[in-house]
């Protein structure tokens, strides 16, 4: 997501979509950095922090919950890409309806989001049992 900035940049307008509403319609633009570079920083950011936990916590909790986090690190990922996908696409002059890419990127975050809580909870519940 890095890459595209570069090459975009002097292609791009000087206002770029930045927001969608419910019905997938663009209802907010922005320059070319909020259009072109915040996403892939909040991207990095976000994964960059699970991704320090998972590390941080290896050897200390259970690898299923790493592993479930780590799924939730890379759901988290996808869903800033679809945003990022759809806003290159708009860019380059491509109509489409970002609910396309991002309905099923929150699909994949709620199912990862809720393969850890259930490995947190059976990993608390078993803990729990005596034993």
């Amino acid at each position: 997501m890095f890459a595209v900035p570069i090459v975009e940049w002097p292609l791009a307008p000087v206002t770029i979509p930045t927001h969608w509403n419910g019905d997938g319609s663009i209802d907010r633009y922005g320059g070319k950095f909020e259009g072109l570079l915040l996403v892939p920083l909040s991207a990095a950011l976000a994964w960059g922090s699970i991704t320090t936990r998972v590390l941080l916590e290896q050897g200390k909790s259970d690898p299923a919950v790493s592993r479930a986090r780590s799924g939730l690190g890379y759901a988290t990922l996808v869903i800033f890409v679809s945003v990022f996908s759809e806003l290159v696409l708009g860019i380059n002059g491509v109509v489409s309806n970002i609910n396309y890419l991002l309905l099923p990127a929150l699909l994949l975050m709620c199912g990862a989001l809720g393969n850890l809580l259930l490995c947190a909870f059976q990993k608390s519940r078993a803990s729990a049992l005596p034993g």
